[in-house]
């Protein structure tokens, strides 16, 4: 793993039972590999996550990271951003249950 998003994606993939080659794919095809905000500021991180739609995403990644999250907008898409290792888990968790 050459780049920083890969290794995280292995080590969320790893921690889930999650197929990396899915993971890696699906990251790559949605963001590049870029932990950013897309959809009008609707999806979030690497893998373009709908809070709207996968609550259940953002709350596996906060008990996975020991975090609490913001559920307001703004400081959710702060949040999100700022944090990698949340951003990938809430990526992977999703990609694994589609």
């Amino acid at each position: 793993m050459s780049s920083s998003w890969q290794a995280l994606a292995a080590t969320e993939a790893k921690a889930i039972g999650a197929d990396l080659d899915i993971v890696l794919a699906t990251v790559e095809a949605e963001t590049g590999g870029n932990n950013k905000m897309g959809d009008s500021g609707n999806a979030y991180g690497y893998g373009q996550v709908w809070y709207k739609w996968h609550k259940n995403a953002f709350d596996y990644a906060a008990k996975r990271t020991g975090r609490q999250y913001p559920t307001d907008t703004a400081s959710l898409q702060k949040f999100v951003l700022n944090d990698n290792q949340f951003s990938m888990a809430v990526a992977v968790y999703t990609i694994n249950r589609i």
